[in-house]
């Protein structure tokens, strides 16, 4: 389960419950670029669709991380007035967002983003049931 970080995400942010079923040897830098990814995709397809670009808004993980759709504006003429530029997703990063664990009631833990999510199990989680993480955008993603 990837859930916002109840404390460091604010309103107005992007701050969906994302269930993804993934394998023990992913890193959380992979998780943090795909939730980066996932949320760009999101805010280019309601840029495309013509709705405000808020957040939380319709997400489904059925695409998968690289999402479908092509990139360009159509095969005609230039007659109608030119669309806006679609945000590029050349700048996402797993900088982008942090990754955090709460094993025990409140007390969360940043993760490193080279530790596999089976060591993020035995070292932090150490219960039998599905890994629970937050994330929340990172402050100075450099």
């Amino acid at each position: 389960m990837f859930r916002p970080h109840p404390l460091l995400v604010e309103k107005g942010e992007y701050c969906q419950t994302r269930c993804v079923k993934t394998t023990g040897n992913v890193t959380v830098d992979h998780l943090s670029k795909y939730l980066a990814l996932r949320t760009a995709l999101e805010q280019r397809q309601q840029q495309e669709a013509g709705e405000p670009g808020g957040p939380g808004g319709g997400a489904s993980d059925a695409g998968g991380p690289d999402g479908g759709g092509g990139e360009g504006t159509g095969a005609g003429g230039g007659d109608g007035p030119e669309e806006p530029a679609l945000p590029s997703l050349e700048g996402v990063s797993e900088k982008q967002y942090t990754i955090y664990i709460a094993p025990r009631g409140g007390a969360f833990t940043t993760l490193n983003g080279l530790l596999t999510l089976e060591h993020v199990n035995e070292k932090f989680w150490k219960v039998s049931r599905p890994l629970e993480l937050c994330y929340a955008l990172t402050k100075d993603p450099k």
